[in-house]
């Protein structure tokens, strides 16, 4: 931050010194142009009032206008070189496939920039195999910090909508989960935060291709123009898991 600030005072001080050099040749014009009228008029033995008119309409018709116009192109450069110098805020995330214990996958979502409070947006890019699917995005599931509890006394996940992240610190994005028993032959992994998408296999099958999402994750945060976008393969990696979620570059 203090460098920035410098650099910005250096600039406004090279900036006074250009307008004052540019000013010159302007302020020099219009004191010796009409002064030399005047002196020629006043050698041909022109009256004063002849040649103090000519004098203020060259300085008005002529060096006025000119210096005005330099004026406005010495103040849009100026905004131009603001722009450039206000640096524009950039997302500082680090982003790491999570797999807890193969019941679900999460993408971690680590901050290595300033507080900033994040959303995520979700978006089914592809599947396999190749069947419809809901192309309209949808919110991502962030995993809340507090579990609880339901009247049988067991952990249950809870999520929230969006989510304030601190500085160094990370929070988790769900991704899938397995919503089958892990004993049946067909296994099925569900999208988190949309109804209706979810993936079958044949666990028992082991020369099957083994099926998978193509999600975009959507990475917004109130401050910052530009969104962090990312896409990962979600699917599981064998045929009995766990999960496996690759990001795709291409």
């Amino acid at each position: 931050m203090s460098a920035t600030i410098a650099s910005m005072l250096a600039l406004t001080k090279e900036q006074r010194k250009r307008d004052k050099g540019e000013a010159i040749p302007f302020i020099v014009g219009m004191c010796l142009i009409p002064f030399s009228i005047a002196i020629v008029a006043y050698l041909k033995h022109a009256p004063w009032p002849v040649w103090m008119f000519l004098a203020l309409f060259t300085q008005m018709a002529i060096v006025l206008p000119l210096f005005i116009m330099a004026a406005r192109q010495r103040h849009a450069a100026t905004e131009d070189r603001e722009k450039i110098i206000d640096p524009i805020p950039v997302l500082s995330l680090k982003l790491t496939p999570h797999n807890d214990k193969g019941s679900s996958i999460y993408l971690e979502v680590g901050n290595l920039g300033d507080t900033v409070n994040l959303s995520a947006q979700l978006r089914i890019l592809g599947r396999s195999p190749s069947k419809l699917f809901k192309t309209y995005p949808f919110c991502g599931q962030w995993k809340s910090e507090t579990a609880t509890v339901d009247v049988y006394e067991q952990q249950l996940e809870s999520y929230v909508g969006d989510v304030q992240l601190e500085s160094n610190k990370s929070r988790l994005l769900t991704i899938a989960s397995i919503v089958s028993i892990t004993s049946l032959a067909d296994q099925e992994m569900t999208i988190e935060g949309i109804d209706g998408e979810s993936i079958v296999w044949d666990s028992s099958r082991r020369s099957q291709e083994l099926p998978y999402f193509l999600i975009q994750v959507n990475l917004k945060a109130k401050g910052y123009q530009t969104p962090l976008l990312a896409t990962y393969k979600v699917g599981p990696k064998t045929a009995d898991g766990p999960f496996d979620m690759m990001e795709v570059t291409e």
